[in-house]
This record gives structure tokens, sequence and C-alpha cells, in this order.
């Protein structure tokens, strides 16, 4: 098939400011599309194309269910949700959530506008009163520019936006409004193919209509774009007209521009003007920067802000949002500019040599069948004197393990953290990784098409019979978790376990609390036919790579055929505190498990541990020192014991590796009250054993050479 080729910027014409632009010769005549087929089709527009498009290059396309599809080419396929192509789930929750994406992509060393994240408005008023500079204020999710608002400079303007941004998302961004050019660039495979200036909706006067009757007149001549009347993209939003103080019965002059909204969104009744060619290599290479950022992610919409490229000298482009559901109708069928035939060009990119696309075999009955063995249990887990008073953050079991293997992590915010190993980087949204699709959470959450999967793959979804002795179904059935990662069952649960009333275990009370169930580990008790049947659940819904598989039977640590059971839940996103702190049995070191199948090199060497002895000098007692300790180790993997001293320090005496006893020796520096206060001194010793992390109340020292706990 035909290769993308780069884009010849070399001798393309000067960039135009928004003022030029307007007086060019791209936007004298508006494109016609009269005859288009698209016309008479009804669906999704940008869906349409792309599955059109597939069958007139030849290529098959399956349906799942109205969104989720296959296209199939030469022995290779590619599965789509609506107009996405195998996106990451978690760079889709990125994207989908702004300041997630804009903090993603300021790490990265990518311009973006700079503001704060807020969720109530007295704070956001405040903060705002600060600035000397208009601002933007929009729901931190969203699309199709619903709930924005522009150019923000008086406070009660403020309020009236925060209005409308938070009957959208109760999160508010509230950042910098930056005046110039809108911009949507379309990056394939990590290069810009094609690229859209936005223009606000606006009209323009003739000397005889108001304003009322040429917006009605330019949205029926919307309609003779198929992209604005299948998606009836028309002119609804008149925000400015409020705010400059025009009355919509107001009679523009001859060829007066009238700007009725800041908001450029074609769907909110923009106009796009395709001008790749035009567009200095710069601000191109920034978007081509921020889509590399969704390393899990094909094909990127880039949305940029150029305060004014009509110079060489001030070409900067401020990314505004990302998208990994960008539509293609916009670069088909502009209103000004070259179309570009965007469908087309995703669809070569991803079937070409060296794209993405799977070999057939791997899907031929839409799920294949592991040649794995279907156990390889995680590592047992315990960390004796620590209790959990709170559910876990799975991004903290994630950094958990990290630091058992040295590993470098970073938080983007409590749900998103990125791990390193070597050159190769994985982010996380809590337990999922960005390996996980899009299209495996939307099977997993969609129990329609997720029981027709399943029931297509052999696996009951409603209670069956045993071949051996059908009949009334039992009372006590019984609810189990297998965990699976990379095709393996590595910890499984009963769930929803009765107290049992001699038990000594103290915890029952609180697990009830933080979990709503006890549970118990029946691990080592997992019949391998129903380890099988976690694993072919797991693949027969698009193979995510963890997945916590819900099984309800009489006992599953006996053959399946002797019993009722069903598959009744997977999820692609489980908790993975569960198996760390069961409420009878041995934890499971689920997060290691996951982090060793990501990163195979990890097996091939041991982690080394260090011990250090950290004396924190200050007012450091009586102020709950020792106890933030214990709970900062833990969350570092950290084993040994806090004590106070006579001469009123605190000593700690800490193992694990290098990174987590780095992290732990500068937090130590700033206490539970996270200010800079203490002084800290070191001292390394030999490694030695301990079990967990205690808090000491005695004064003394230990003996280098003993158990801490025993």
């Amino acid at each position: 098939m035909t290769q993308i080729v780069e884009n010849a910027n070399s001798k393309q014409p000067p960039p135009l400011s928004m003022d030029e632009l307007l007086k060019s010769d791209l936007v004298e005549r508006e494109n016609s599309y009269s005859g288009s087929k698209y016309f008479g089709m009804k669906g999704e527009i940008n869906q349409l194309l792309i599955t059109e498009t597939a069958k007139d290059l030849g290529m098959q396309v399956n349906y799942y269910s109205k969104e989720l599809y296959k296209v199939t080419y030469q022995g290779r396929y590619v599965l789509f949700c609506a107009k996405s192509a195998l996106v990451s789930e978690v760079y889709r929750v990125c994207a989908q959530h702004k300041h997630l994406a804009k903090a993603l992509l300021a790490r990265h060393g990518v311009p973006v506008a700079e503001g704060r994240v807020f969720e109530d408005i007295e704070s956001a008023t405040d903060y705002f009163s600060t600035l000397d500079y208009p601002v933007a204020v929009k729901p931190a999710t969203g699309s199709h520019g619903r709930g924005i608002t522009t150019g923000i400079a008086a406070v009660d303007v403020f309020r009236d936006a925060w209005e409308t941004a938070s009957a959208k998302s109760n999160k508010i961004i509230v950042e910098r409004h930056i005046s110039g050019c809108d911009l949507r660039v379309n990056v394939i495979g990590g290069r810009a193919v094609s690229a859209c200036l936005r223009i606000a909706p606006n009209v323009i006067g003739d000397g005889r209509q108001n304003i009322d009757e040429l917006i009605s007149a330019k949205n029926k001549k919307r309609r003779d774009n198929p992209k604005h009347r299948l998606e009836s993209e028309y002119i609804r939003r008149t925000e400015l007209l409020d705010i400059n103080g025009i009355s919509r019965e107001t009679v523009p002059a001859e060829g007066e521009r009238i700007w009725l909204s800041g908001v450029a969104n074609i769907s909110a009744g923009g106009e796009g003007v395709q001008l790749l060619d035009r567009l200095d290599n710069r601000i191109i290479q920034i978007a081509e920067r921020a889509a590399n950022v969704l390393s899990g992610v094909h094909y990127v919409g880039v949305d940029l802000i150029v305060p004014d490229y009509s110079t060489g000298k001030n070409c900067t482009a401020y990314v505004l949002e990302v998208n990994t559901n960008s539509a293609t109708s916009v670069s088909v069928f502009p209103d000004f500019g070259r179309p570009i035939d965007l469908p087309k060009l995703l669809l070569e990119y991803l079937f070409s040599t060296s794209g993405p696309a799977r070999k057939i075999s791997y899907a031929e009955k839409d799920h294949y069948c592991s040649e794995l063995p279907p156990v390889k249990l995680a590592e047992p887990w315990s960390y004796p004197f620590y209790t959990p008073k709170s559910r876990s953050r799975q991004n903290t079991l994630i950094n958990l393990a990290a630091y058992k293997y040295d590993l470098k992590s970073y938080n983007i915010s409590t749900g998103i953290t990125g791990i390193l190993c070597g050159d190769k980087h994985v982010l996380f949204h809590q337990s999922t990784p960005d390996v996980v699709p899009q299209i495996a959470r939307r099977a997993c959450l969609n129990s329609v098409l997720r029981n027709e999967r399943l029931n297509k793959a052999g696996i009951n979804t409603s209670l069956t019979s045993p071949d051996s002795n059908p009949g009334k179904v039992p009372s006590q059935l019984r609810k189990y978790r297998a965990l699976v990662i990379d095709g393996q069952v590595v910890a499984a649960l009963e769930r929803g376990v009765a107290p049992s009333p001699d038990s000594e275990n103290n915890n029952i009370e609180i697990h009830q609390q933080l979990f709503g169930e006890l549970f118990r580990d029946i691990s080592d008790l997992l019949h391998s036919d129903f380890a099988a049947i976690a694993t072919q659940s797991v693949e027969a819904l698009f193979n995510p790579l963890i997945a916590g598989v819900d099984i309800v039977t009489e006992d599953i640590s006996q053959p399946l055929t002797t019993q009722y059971w069903m598959v009744s839940h997977v999820t692609c996103s489980p908790s993975l505190d569960w198996h760390y702190f069961p409420t009878y049995g041995v934890g499971r070191d689920v997060a290691s498990a996951l982090l060793l199948r990501l990163f195979p090199k990890l097996e091939e060497t041991a982690p080394k541990l260090q011990h250090w002895k950290i004396k924190v000098k200050g007012k450091v007692q009586g102020i709950g020192y020792r106890k933030w300790v214990q709970r900062t180790a833990f969350r570092k993997g950290i084993v040994g014991k806090v004590l106070n001293k006579p001469d009123k320090s605190v000593e700690i005496w800490a193992q694990g590796s290098h990174t987590a006893l780095a992290s732990l020796l500068d937090r130590c520096a700033y206490g539970p009250q996270d200010k800079p206060r203490f002084d800290v001194d070191l001292e390394p010793l030999p490694v030695r054993e301990y079990q967990g992390f205690g808090v000491d109340q005695s004064s003394s020292a230990p003996d280098p050479g003993s158990s801490l706990n025993e």
C-alpha cells in the first residue's frame, strides 16, 4: 500500500496571522461538496468515513457493536472504537481529563497555558483576583467546546463562566487566556498530516439583515457541508454579544465581521481552514512532540493556540488539549482550503509494513488460546506491624513494587503514575498500564457485548447445570475473583467471606469498613479448570494485560464439570489492594508480578538492598513523627524500625532499594507537616534481615546482630 510521505515544507509560503488569513485567498471561496455520497448516509460521520474508506480500499469491516469494529486487510487486522484505532485506555483517560494531559505534556517540556484546577468557586475567584491577565475557564472533562468561556477579565463574567463550566464537570480549569489562532493539527504515527485553523463563530454584515437573521442564513448554508449536516454543527453560542453589549437585532454594516463566541470548535459553529502547507515547521514540531507524549496512541489531534506567527520571530505555539478521538471529517470536509483524505492516510499507516496492525492468526476466532500454563502465582507478601487505615491507592502499590526493583517513578496525579526502567516507560491509571487498549475496557463495561463475547468463547455468563448432576441450583454459591496478568492467574480470592467466630484476626471491622466485604486468599486452592476459564475470559475480551475475573460457583477448588458456575463480571482495572490485604490468608505481591511482565529484564537481576541508619534532629518528638515514618516506609517497601532517642532525636533503621531509601531520606527532613525543618544524618550499615517496619517504644538502639522484630 502507499506509504505516507513527509510533507515538503522547505518552499512553503510564509505563515499568516489571523487578520491576514481572513483577507487571504484561502478563505475567498467556500468549498463545495455537492454530490458527496455522505449526504445520503446516516450515522456518525467520522466513523462512516473510516469504514467507507476501508471498503473502498478493499478492506473488510466486521462489527462487534455499534461503535466497536474490526478492519481486516491482507491477513492483518486493527480494532476500532468509533474513530479511534488501537487507543491506550490510560492515554484516553489523560486526554479526556484536560488537567492530566496538561501536567503530562508540561513534564515532557511541551508548552502549555499556565493555570490551576479548582473544585470550589471561592478558591477559584480568589486565584482569579490575583491575576493581571484575562483567563479561560473550562471543565476538566468534556469535548466539543462545551462549557468553555474565554477572554474573561471581570469577576462577574468569571462567576458566570464558572457556572457554565461546572454544569459539565466538578473540576474546573482556570488558565491564562492566550489570544491568537486556534489550530487542530492531526498527527498519525508521530507525523503531522493535516492542520486546520479554526475560525470562531462569526457573521459578516450585508447592511440589510440583523445578527439573528445572519446567523440563520449561515446555519442554513452550513447544511451544504456533509460534516456540518450529519453532526448538526450549527451556530448556537453568542456569549460575546452579551459580553460586548451587542444586541441580536443590530444590523452590521456591509463587510463588518461580528464575533459571536470565543470557542472556535467546529462543532460549536466554527469554520475550518485546512492550511498544513502554510504552517511554520516549528508549530508542526510542537504538535508532533505533544502527540508523541501519548505513546500509546497512533492518531492524535493536537489543539494549539498561536499568538502571532506572521513573522518568524514569534512562532511559539501553546498546546491547549490533546485528543485521542480526533475527528477525521474536518480534514476531509474543511470549509476552506485543500481537503485531505485523512481516513485513507490513517488506514495506510496502520496497515503499512511497519504499522501496528496485528496478524490475523491472533484473532482467527476473535480470541486466542494462550500456550502458557494458566497459573503463575505472585509471590506471598506480608508487612508486619502495618494495618491499612484507608484504601491504598493503586498507584501506591505500583510505586511500592517499583521501589522494590529500584525503579524510578513519578506521579502526575493521585491516579496517574509513570514507571521508568532503562529506556522503557510505562504510564498507569490506577492499576491499568498504558498497554491496555480502550476497546478492552469498553468490552468489559458493556454487559451485552461482554456476555456475547464470553458466550462465543464457550464461557457461561449465566448459571449452568453441571454435566454430571443437572438439577436445582444450590443455595450455597460463592463468589471468587481471579487476577489475570499476561494470560496467567497470579492470585485468587474468595469474596464476601463470613467472619469466622473463632478467628483471631482483629482487623475484620477495619476490612469491612475499607472494602465493604471480607476476602480470603485461595490462590493455592484454585482448580486448573477455573484458572483456564479466567484466562480464556480475558482473552475473549481483547486480552488486556491485566484483568480481574469474577466467578460464581460452589467450590472453585473442584472441577467445573461437577458444579454450577458462571463468569459474572470482568474488569481491566482491578483492585490490587484486595490481594495485598486479604482478611484471611496470605497477601500476594501482585504489583511486582505486573511489573515483571512489563519489564521482563527485571527477572534477570535480583534487587540490591542497602541498609541505612538515619538520625533526625530537631523538635521531632511528640508530633507523630515515628508513625509517619512507618507509613512512609510502607509506601516505599522499606523494612526496619524507628525509635526515639534520649537526646530528643529520632533514629531510623531502614533497609530497601537505593531509590526507596534516598526518597525516604529526602522526606525525613520535611516530616508529617511537609515543611523543611529537620537536620538529617546518614550512616550506611551492613544488610541484615528484618520483618516489616516497627515503631520501637524504647529509646535504646537495637543490636545490629539481632532481629528488630523478635
